[in-house]
């Protein structure tokens, strides 16, 4: 049997099975009287199977009639049944008899009634024709067309009004002028009636041919562009795609995705505000938000708009499809940023008709724009630019960028000299260069050296003058007092550097005015933030507020970019509730910023993911640090080293949270970066190679990481010394290294001695004090040293419970690890206590494990074997063994040790049974 493609039939049915009904003509599908909603594909599959009903169809001629022999994903097919027979019901399920390992076949009588006849796939359509229901209407001009559907410009033959006409014969075609017709009353009711948007004023969707009918916008934006594109200056270009790019925004932003963005949907015309561009066609697009359609009131037109406007459509023109829809994904709003992207392109080159080929950037020579283009085109969507309105902001600012990046140059410019100015200082001092440059470039980049004086409100006079007093402070005031042949001195710290310099601020720039004096203490703010010095990088950060309140003019950015600050330094000194705080003041903020840029947006993310961290929040923290790390990445104003720090955080988090493949990849790349633009002996290059140390532990690699870390221990004591923040991190990197290498008294050591620094850093109460002493008591426990393994842990739960709270995930870790003890030491008092109310959900938030739930019945079974209730002992291990032995055979539990736990309580039971009472 041959299965012909629905196409080539003219007569349409409308069948009846079971309790079911389905119309060719409106491609709807009834069960019990009721309109169910479901795909346009296990539609097409009902359709074929009861054209054949009795008869077996095969896969293939499913395939080659639904899917026109086109490669489709695995399972495809099963897929589109199960759906089918899902809003079928039980009942009419059963009619669609699967044929194993040959097709499939419908059962039962079938019904047809002939409804209708198919047009033929083109509309036979010609100048001067009248529009069917529409008699005053006659055809001028074929302006488009494609498989489906035809677009034609049409006057009335009196008023000679113009309209648009889209025209389908049925199928497809209709599909998508209904799709287009619910997300334009979408639009409108959500965005009220906008000039950007062509207005759709009337539809006829029920007899062939059917029509959507729209006010005429304008000419075509490709035939504008063959006549004017050449001869339109390149800033009026960006112009007019950054009007697009705000009418996709404000689409997206009503949860409406076009998905087929062209310069051939785009309509252009002139008019007294100026020239106007028009987004049309959204008949391949997509409702995000399905529930839209009831709060707004929109009718529905049948069980094909529904799937229509919130599935994905195969509509799109290839050159500006994304690629993560070639590979099957579902369409975003980033998918429709990239389409814009590739018209940016060839706005830029100046030919709508050339494809973002391989080595496109040597057709770009703006700088500025090559960046653009590459963060809109981003082949993974993750990295893309994440909206189309940031889009239209870097449009509209390329001016703006190009100076920046002019003043930035000149800035590097500065730092190389000073660099050099610095080099006779590295034989005696080899830290010093790398610090004092790495200071300088944050101090500068967050200064913007001359970007706060150079604004059309402050004179050249007044430029030169603060730019003169600038370099005072840093050559005279800051780098002179840590060189150590001009300080005297050669134990110089860069701490006593930063604060010696901080100090003269208020007194070398008080005529300056108190803006550049908070610009200078936020410079100071960063750097003691980076060399974790955090009570002087608060105290700085108020400086830094207190100046920026008494500037004549206040700026929200600035403010907000302290304020976020004072949140990552306040989660550094485990102080979450004021770090909130003060993240809800920068937010605060932010909303009183006309726009908030890449930078400050990327901060502040870093903030929030920090504070989500410390609270042990890891799944929304590593979701927060990646979206911070994307914004980074995509920053071109942000400091190389506030961009560093962001990429070592998300880092840290992908290994905290088990992602040990990506997070090396990560710290692999931040470490090479940072040799070759910091050099290897400086603290952020030894710092991060401590977290990869810590990384390759986790994966197995102990052998190539105690080397990495104990190099990264002695350049950090060397540089920061050894109560540095950094410094004790990475000596707790070195006790995980061993204790993952089975060296748990020398990991022991370790631990303690990391639990003391951090309680002279932090204070005894601060989570990374009590998780070192866990650390402690845990490594001895493993050591087999019983009771000052729980000496240690009971006192690291004392200060959790009153620090963190009973219920506090790294409080649940404690109390887990002291009942392991203790029964360790065959102790049973306090367990139960202590095991009572432990949650898997809270626990996998401090110590992400797959085995929880058995870790936990483990220990109830040793409870129990301990306090002589053997039955209970052997049913609750033998359950754990069983699990163990499926899931997690080479995990923490040892499914020997619980066999011999099970032999010893049945023994033991079964004498009781045999000794007489």
């Amino acid at each position: 049997m041959g299965v012909e493609p629905p196409p080539t039939r003219d007569i349409q049915y409308r069948y009846r099975f079971g309790t079911a009904e389905f119309d060719e003509v409106r491609v709807e599908l009834r069960v019990d009287g009721e309109c169910v909603e479901i795909q346009r594909r296990p539609l097409e599959v009902l359709a074929v199977l009861l054209r054949h009903a009795g008869e077996v169809v095969t896969r293939e001629e499913l395939r080659e009639a639904v899917w026109d022999k086109r490669i489709t994903v695995d399972n495809v097919i099963d897929t589109a049944l199960t759906k089918l027979r899902h809003v079928l019901g039980e009942r009419n399920a059963e009619l669609i008899q699967t044929q194993p390992r040959v097709g499939f076949r419908l059962l039962g009588p079938v019904e047809k009634v002939a409804v209708g006849r198919r047009f033929p796939g083109e509309l036979v359509l010609s100048e001067g024709q009248a529009i069917a229901h529409r008699e005053h209407f006659q055809l001028v001009r074929l302006l488009g067309c494609s498989p489906h559907d035809q677009v034609w410009l049409a006057r009335h033959v009196k008023t000679q009004e113009r309209r648009v006409y889209k025209l389908s014969a049925g199928g497809e075609g209709l599909d998508a002028l209904k799709r287009e017709v619910t997300l334009a009353r979408v639009l409108r009711e959500s965005l009220g009636e906008r000039e950007d948007l062509v207005r759709i004023l009337d539809w006829n969707f029920k007899e062939p041919p059917f029509f959507l009918e729209s006010e005429y916008a304008g000419e075509n934006f490709v035939d504008w562009a063959a006549a004017h594109l050449g001869s339109t200056p390149l800033s009026e270009r960006l112009a007019l795609l950054a009007q697009v790019a705000d009418t996709v925004a404000a689409a997206h932003g009503v949860g409406v995705l076009h998905k087929d963005l062209k310069p051939a949907n785009l309509l252009i015309s002139s008019g007294p505000g100026g020239t106007r561009v028009r987004v049309t066609d959204f008949g391949s697009g997509r409702l995000l938000e399905p529930d839209r359609l009831a709060a707004l009131g929109i009718t529905q037109f049948g069980a094909t708009l529904t799937q229509g406007v919130t599935a994905d459509s195969d509509a799109a023109t290839p050159l500006y499809v994304a690629p993560e829809r070639y590979k099957g994904e579902t369409a975003t709003t980033r998918s429709d940023v990239f389409a814009l992207g590739v018209m940016l392109y060839q706005l830029v080159v100046g030919d709508l008709r050339k494809p973002l080929a391989p080595g496109w950037e040597r057709d770009v020579s703006d700088e500025i724009l090559r960046r653009d283009i590459a963060a809109a085109t981003d082949g993974d969507p993750a990295a893309r630019l994440g909206s189309a309105a940031e889009l239209a902001d870097r449009l509209r600012r390329v001016d703006e960028r190009r100076s920046e990046l002019a003043r930035q140059r000149a800035l590097q410019r500065q730092l190389n000299a000073d660099h050099e100015a610095l080099r006779h200082a590295r034989a005696r001092r080899p830290w010093v260069i790398a610090t004092i440059v790495t200071l300088c470039a944050g101090m500068i980049g967050m200064l913007g050296l001359f970007a706060s004086v150079t604004s059309a409100r402050r004179s050249l006079a007044r430029q030169y003058a603060v730019a003169h007093v600038l370099n005072t402070f840093l050559t005279d005031d800051f780098i002179a007092v840590a060189n150590p042949d001009q300080a005297g001195r050669a134990d110089v710290t860069v701490v006593e550097a930063t604060r010696a310099a901080a100090s003269k601020i208020d007194t070398v720039f008080r005529q300056v005015g108190p803006d550049v004096r908070g610009r200078l203490h936020a410079a100071m703010q960063w750097s003691f933030f980076g060399l974790d010095d955090f009570p002087a990088a608060l105290a700085q950060g108020r400086e830094a507020l207190t100046a920026y309140r008494a500037a004549s003019a206040l700026d929200p950015q600035r403010i907000a970019e302290a304020r976020i600050l004072q949140a990552l330094t306040l989660a550094k000194l485990s102080r979450l509730d004021e770090a909130s705080a003060q993240l809800a003041r920068a937010a605060a903020a932010m909303k009183a910023m006309p726009r908030v840029s890449p930078t400050v947006n990327a901060q502040y993310w870093w903030a929030r993911a920090s504070v989500e961290s410390y609270r042990l929040a890891l799944p929304q923290a590593l979701a927060d640090y990646q979206h911070a790390w994307i914004l980074a990445k995509a920053a071109s104003g942000l400091p190389l080293q506030v961009r560093d720090q962001i990429g070592f955080s998300y880092a840290d988090t992908l290994r905290l949270s088990g992602h040990f493949g990506t997070a090396e990849r990560q710290a692999s790349a931040l470490l090479a970066s940072e040799r070759a633009q910091l050099g290897s002996d400086s603290p952020e290059t030894c710092y991060t190679a401590a977290l990869l140390a810590s990384i390759l532990g986790f994966r197995g690699e102990t052998n190539r990481a105690i080397p990495m870390v104990t190099q990264a221990v002695a350049c950090l004591t060397q540089s920061l010394g050894p109560t540095n923040a950094r410094t004790i991190a990475a000596y707790q990197v070195m006790g995980n290294l061993q204790f993952q290498g089975r060296r748990y008294a020398d990991a022991a050591v370790t631990y303690a001695k990391v639990a003391n620094l951090f309680a002279g850093v932090v204070g005894p109460q601060a989570l990374k004090t009590i998780s070192a002493r866990e650390n402690t008591g845990v490594a001895r426990q493993y050591a087999g040293q019983f009771d000052a393994a729980q000496d240690s842990l009971q006192k690291a739960l004392a200060l959790a419970r009153t620090a963190l709270g009973w219920t506090h995930p790294t409080t649940e870790d404690l109390r887990y690890h002291l009942a392991d003890c203790l029964l360790d030491l065959r102790r049973t008092v306090g367990v139960d206590a202590l095991m009572d109310g432990l949650s898997v959900r809270v626990l996998n938030e401090g110590e992400i494990e797959s085995d929880w739930i058995a870790r936990l019945a483990y220990q109830r079974g040793r409870l129990a074997f301990y306090a002589g209730h053997m039955q209970v002992a052997v049913q609750l291990l033998q359950g754990v063994a069983k699990q163990i032995a499926a899931q997690d055979p080479n995990g923490p539990i040892s499914v020997s040790a619980i066999q011999s736990l099970i032999r010893t309580a049945q023994a033991v039971e079964a004498a009781k049974r045999t000794t007489p009472e």
